[in-house]
């Protein structure tokens, strides 16, 4: 009892009380100031694939200015868990149009949706799938207040709000996870890769958006070192050689799984590799370029190379 006080007194002094002394850029998540530029040039010639892309990006519900968010006190994923999924993924959608068209009333209503979550939620229900929640739609979020956080409204009115929650409710949680504190993981290797790779792309992107570098460090130290399979070693699993031309090939963790589920963990490695990216760290090079041979043998297997 008292190891697991000074546990959580730790954890309390490691992510809200040090010195947050680093300088990270913004908005530098998965998406910069650089890649919106590039966006608006596309478009701006009419060129495709971007201007189809913007053309469906514009057209979904989850696009609207109208949309409304249905943000609550508590999620538990198996009963409520679509509001905040629609929401997050709604926050990111506007915000992203706001940044290319300039057109604040996308900016007016990325916001409303993150002030509801940061003013509302308190808590998440539910058993052990709560850090699948956690991860995915704590980098999702985090990624949203990035993209608007420039916007002056929300710099004023929300972006204290929205961080606040994500760095005293979602972060928390993140490192709870990939702590190993649950009781059900007592191996390390339990759960799938991607339970941690979200955790880890959580904590990376609220220590962006939060400006702490002590978050930061942690996700970046967990996915070089950790040891659960959220650790890059362990997420892609085998370095194999192909038979037929010697071309070296990365085994991801749920390779054997159905690839809806093998596809998610490389969708979240490059998550994880583009926010290092876009903070000065190549997470893609890391370990002789695992990640990226982890791809090559998944779309090998998406382009039914081997069935």
């Amino acid at each position: 009892m008292h190891h697991r006080a000074a546990l959580l007194s730790f954890h309390f002094l490691l992510f809200h009380l040090l010195p947050l002394v680093y300088s990270f850029v913004h908005p530098g998540l998965l998406v910069t100031n650089t890649d919106i530029d590039r966006v608006k040039r596309k478009l701006a010639a009419q060129k495709d694939p971007w201007l189809s892309s913007w053309n469906k990006l514009t057209s979904i519900k989850y696009s609207s200015p109208s949309y409304t968010p249905r943000a609550v006190s508590s999620v538990d994923r198996s009963v409520n868990g679509p509001l905040i999924w629609h929401d997050a993924a709604a926050a990111f959608n506007l915000a992203l149009c706001w940044k290319i068209s300039g057109d604040t009333k996308y900016a007016d209503a990325s916001a409303r949706v993150l002030v509801a979550w940061g003013d509302q939620l308190k808590d998440f229900g539910g058993r052990d799938d709560k850090y699948l929640t956690t991860g995915l739609q704590g980098y999702q979020l985090a990624n949203a207040a990035e993209l608007l956080r420039d916007y002056p409204p929300f710099a004023q009115n929300g972006l204290a709000t929205v961080t606040r929650m994500l760095t005293t409710l979602i972060l928390p949680l993140n490192i709870k996870f990939l702590n190993h504190e649950e009781p059900s993981e007592h191996n390390h290797r339990h759960f799938f890769a991607n339970w941690e790779l979200g955790n880890v792309a959580s904590a990376m992107a609220i220590g962006v958006l939060a400006d702490n570098q002590t978050a930061w460090d942690y996700a970046i130290h967990y996915f070089k070192n950790g040891t659960g399979n959220g650790a890059i070693g362990n997420a892609i699993t085998d370095i194999v050689k192909e038979p037929e031309t010697g071309t070296l090939l990365g085994q991801g963790q749920e390779a054997g799984r159905d690839q809806g589920h093998a596809g998610l963990d490389f969708q979240l490695l490059g998550v994880i590799g583009q926010q290092a990216w876009n903070q000065g760290e190549d997470l893609f090079a890391y370990d002789n370029n695992r990640i990226l041979l982890g791809y090559v043998l998944q779309v090998k297997i998406f382009l039914s190379r081997f069935y």
